[in-house]
């Protein structure tokens, strides 16, 4: 029995790749889960429990499939299709706020695990690269991470920030923002990948660094996209305002016309009455 146990904890705690990824599948689902809590909080989507249950089905099943046959990176993108598909077939998110889903959780849990990851095998002593493919380690560091996100999402909900009136109606703006996205999304995961893979060599206040810039960068980009929506809905409201204020010139118009006609037919029956033409009247 001693044999059986020694020998599975030695397995955990050895480099192995495939029964990291056998250990890492429960950790495919939760990240789902919390991804879904955080951008459906900050975008304001309302779902409902089937919608929740299908997407996390969805997009668990086709994580767990592209972690254990698919290699690196191609297994990230392969990931990336089917959340932004999810997202627009599943839980019905626009293009745009699917991406902005996407983007939101993605950086938060890749900042998160390569500052977390770093110090955590600080910690244990043990090298960066060869501590992601142990079992044991690699389950309690992406534990720690998903725990962080968590509570960010606890804190978004309990200070209630959320980008619901997110909207961007032009055409040509709304191609110029998805085009920049889908680019950026391309640029960070590469970025991130590279990072993580001479991050066993590079000092770590140059991997700190990198990521600090890649936090600025989106940061700076979400800006840009609430901004650009911020002034789409300011435009939208004007164009209604000038919309109201046409109907009411039009109204006062038909009022000032109606008036005088009115005041008329009023003098032309004063001119009866004043006469006593009775008959007239009655025929006017």
């Amino acid at each position: 029995m001693m044999e059986t146990l020694q020998m599975i904890w030695n397995n955990l705690n050895s480099e192995n790749v495939f029964l990291t990824n056998i250990v890492g599948i429960p950790s495919i689902v939760i990240e789902a889960f919390i991804s879904m809590l955080i951008f459906t909080t900050i975008l304001n989507l309302t779902v409902n429990r089937k919608q929740k249950f299908l997407y996390i089905l969805v997009v668990g099943v086709f994580g767990i499939i592209s972690s254990l046959f698919v290699v690196k990176p191609f297994n990230t993108f392969l990931n990336v299709a089917v959340f932004l598909l999810s997202n627009i077939f599943i839980l019905k998110s626009s293009v745009f706020k699917s991406i902005l889903s996407l983007i939101i959780p993605f950086i938060t849990a890749a900042l998160l695990e390569s500052v977390i990851a770093k110090i955590y095998f600080s910690v244990f002593e043990i090298d960066y690269l060869v501590g992601s493919n142990i079992p044991i380690h690699r389950f309690f560091g992406t534990l720690i991470v998903y725990f962080c996100m968590f509570l960010i999402y606890l804190l978004l909900k309990y200070l209630k920030i959320n980008f619901g009136k997110l909207q961007i109606t032009d055409k040509k703006r709304k191609f110029l923002v998805i085009f920049n996205a889908i680019l950026g999304i391309i640029i960070i995961g590469l970025q991130l990948y590279v990072t993580y893979f001479y991050s066993a060599v590079l000092p770590f206040h140059i991997v700190l660094l990198s990521l600090v810039g890649l936090l600025i960068y989106v940061l700076t980009s979400l800006y840009t996209i609430f901004t650009i929506s911020k002034l789409e809905i300011t435009s939208t409201d004007l164009e209604e305002a000038k919309l109201y204020n046409k109907t009411l010139e039009i109204l006062q118009d038909n009022t000032r016309a109606f008036r005088h006609d009115f005041s008329n037919i009023i003098q032309g029956m004063m001119g009866y009455i004043d006469k006593n033409d009775m008959e007239g009247l009655r025929k006017y």
